[in-house]
């Protein structure tokens, strides 16, 4: 019929329909994150799974059911091979990042370290979450290595 576990009716590769070795830790949703299966989030404040919402953010892990209602206790995946669902064209061995809407992209450029606040603020790049196992296109849910590496290291321009 078109589904998977993970899947809905989105194109999923025929090498993405498996999940191997997740790791996964309960935590309780910080709003409705129903619709949100697949996508990426990160632990906000309170210690509540959250959306993640800023590009290049760290995240904690990938919503590995169909989310719930705020208040909800939700398994997360943080370890292992899971599906994460793509915001942009992904090739396999991409290391990946987080857009701004949750979705996996591929880790490229670099952010203002705005926290130093001057001219010469320096340059870091955005968190690594994975590598991508399969190849796909935005709104396509593939298979990643689950596997936090920091950031990705880049250079300060004069």
């Amino acid at each position: 019929d078109g589904s998977t576990k993970h899947g809905k009716e989105q194109s999923v590769p025929a090498t993405a329909k498996t999940c191997q070795n997740v790791k996964t830790i309960n935590l309780v949703t910080a709003a409705d994150l129903s619709a949100k299966q697949s996508y990426l989030c990160k632990t906000n404040s309170s210690g509540l799974a959250a959306l993640a919402s800023s590009a290049g953010q760290d995240v904690t892990g990938v919503i590995y059911d169909n989310g719930g209602t705020s208040g909800r206790v939700i398994p997360v995946a943080n370890g292992g091979s899971v599906m994460v669902i793509y915001g942009g064209t992904v090739t396999a061995g991409d290391k990946l990042t987080t857009d701004a809407n949750g979705k996996a992209v591929t880790a490229a450029g670099s952010r203002v370290d705005s926290t130093v606040s001057s001219a010469t603020d320096p340059l870091i790049g955005p968190f690594i979450f994975g590598e991508a196992l399969v190849s796909g296109v935005a709104g396509d849910i593939g298979v990643v290595a689950f596997d936090k590496q920091g950031a990705a290291p880049t250079t300060v321009s004069a």
